[in-house]
Order: structure tokens, then C-alpha cells, then sequence
């Protein structure tokens, strides 16, 4: 009987853990890149150099409020890895935001504010 309900229980927690995070909708990564860029904008006027992304990710709203941050230039966002790594100085930037799998759009973005997106070699375009 208390194997019986430890292997229920392990499975339970299993089966929790192996659910994939919820999609991030093209609309949304744009978003988020935009946002990106207007937080470090902002913060750069302030202070003189760019923000580390701890502190741009409250400045995106509810979606920065989902972000797992990972280490200091990284965070988990949904199905997607955000980045944002600053030059030594912090006088520039570069980021993205990554598919964590599968033929999603990928996006990046630098300290000029200009936003790129793109497939995996071998996805097939999306229109």
C-alpha cells in the first residue's frame, strides 16, 4: 500500500514537470523585444550605461512578470530563452530571444533599437 501511493505520487509529479511551457505568440516576442529596447533606453538616459536584464524585466509589464531568471544575462520566458548581454563598459548590448525548440521565430535586437527576426535554417517560412 505505501509503495502503491509513493509511485502515484512520483508519477503525479512526473507528469507535471514533463508539460511544455505555453507558446509565446510571434505578437508577444516582438513585444518583448520592443519593450527591451524602450526599458534600456530609459534606464540608459538615467544613468549613462545600459541596465542588466534584472532590471529591464520589470519594466516589461506582465510579461516580464513570467521571465525565470537563469543567471544575470538570462531568463526563461514561456517556450523561449531572453538574453541580454551588456559589453564591459555597458555602453552597448545585444539581445534575444531564442525558440527553446522547434521552427519558431527567433528575434534580436542590439543597443540601436533595431529588431531582426528569423527561422531556423531548414524551417519553412511562415507568412
Amino acid at each position: 500500500m505505501r509503495a502503491t501511493i509513493v509511485l502515484c505520487f512520483a508519477g503525479l509529479t512526473l507528469a507535471a514537470f514533463a508539460q511544455e511551457a505555453p507558446m509565446l505568440p510571434p505578437q508577444d516576442g516582438l513585444g518583448v523585444m520592443r519593450g527591451l529596447n524602450t526599458a534600456e533606453s530609459g534606464l540608459s538616459s538615467a544613468t549613462g550605461v545600459y541596465a542588466a536584464l534584472s532590471a529591464v524585466l520589470p519594466k516589461l509589464g506582465a510579461i516580464g512578470s513570467e521571465a525565470i531568471p537563469l543567471d544575470e544575462q538570462t531568463a526563461t520566458l514561456r517556450d523561449y530563452r531572453l538574453s541580454l548581454v551588456r559589453s564591459q563598459d555597458a555602453k552597448h548590448y545585444n539581445a534575444s530571444l531564442l525558440p527553446s525548440h522547434g521552427c519558431q521565430t527567433a528575434w534580436f535586437t542590439d543597443e540601436r533599437g533595431v529588431i531582426y527576426k528569423g527561422l531556423p535554417l531548414g524551417c519553412p517560412e511562415t507568412k
